[in-house]
């Protein structure tokens, strides 16, 4: 009797192997296969990948060539040899611009590609992600297409902005970029990794010696301009401030799902018409 398994049904499978091994991986990265080079150099061009403590880059030559024999180990034949190659493709000592280069190459077998997938997701999806520690609204200009304000509502205790920031300051900038909608703000915040600092212009209202705040002849405020400097915090700090219709647009780590899904779409190869005799 002859089956055949259709595309559909062999993508189906692939998407399930899939997420079995993103869940391996995980666990592999949280201490349960042995990773590590603490000798290691910083890799030239590695940048925020290094940053924040991690397993330090190799070098670059060194790493190409380490990551040419992790790639040939992830076909071995011993299931334990290809999870501790996967594993140490976690580690931070190849960016994942290396990885997704490699991934482009033709010469890999379904296996390699398969797992070299899922380290490339594993590695895009989880980094971190800075934060500020705000609530705040978008106070838009008067004419279209101008840049705006991300006027501050509140300051979350303990973090950051807690010890720069005062209530009612008004950001027209960050790292000299304007904004033109509160999402500017979150991506350049968010794209950045906690510890990274950004430098923001702040207009804030003027007082008088008691606290009073200063107006002009036809009452409106007056400000003063600042320039002030901030170190991130973490992302995930912000849970414990946020219910979830209090959550704001994840902005970096939706462009993030997007290049994981794009990569799925141009690496993962077409599934193919598997036909065999069933004696």
């Amino acid at each position: 009797m002859r089956i055949a398994w259709t595309a559909c049904q062999v993508t189906t499978m692939m998407v399930a192997a899939w997420l079995v091994m993103a869940a391996s991986l995980a666990a592999a990265a949280s201490g349960q296969v042995s990773l590590g080079h603490p000798g290691a150099a910083p890799a030239a061009g590695d940048g925020a990948e290094a940053a924040g403590g991690g397993t330090p880059a190799v070098s670059a030559d060194r790493a190409v060539e380490t990551l040419e024999l992790l790639v040939e180990q992830l076909d071995d034949p011993s299931y334990a040899a290809r999870q501790e190659a996967s594993a140490r493709l976690l580690e931070r000592a190849f960016s994942i611009e290396q990885i997704k280069q490699r991934l482009s190459r033709r010469d890999l077998s379904p296996e390699q590609r398969h797992r070299l997938l899922a380290v490339y997701s594993e590695r895009v999806l989880n980094i971190p992600r800075g934060a500020l520690g705000i609530t705040m609204t978008f106070a838009r200009p008067a004419a279209a297409g101008q840049p705006g304000e991300v006027v501050v509502n509140s300051l979350l205790p303990g973090l950051p902005a807690e010890r720069v920031l005062k209530r009612g300051d008004r950001i027209g900038r960050i790292d000299g970029s304007p904004l033109l909608s509160n999402t500017d703000l979150l991506r350049q915040v968010q794209s950045k990794r906690p510890g990274d600092e950004v430098v923001m212009t702040v207009r804030r209202i003027r007082r008088d010696e008691e606290g009073v705040p200063l107006v002009d002849e036809a009452l409106q405020p007056v400000y003063e301009e600042l320039t002030v400097t901030v170190a991130l915090c973490s992302a995930e700090l912000l849970d414990q401030f946020q219910t979830g219709s209090q959550r704001g647009p994840n902005i970096v780590q939706q462009a993030r799902q997007k290049q994981v899904a794009d990569a799925r779409r141009n690496f993962s190869g077409r599934p193919r018409l598997i036909e065999f005799e069933k004696e």
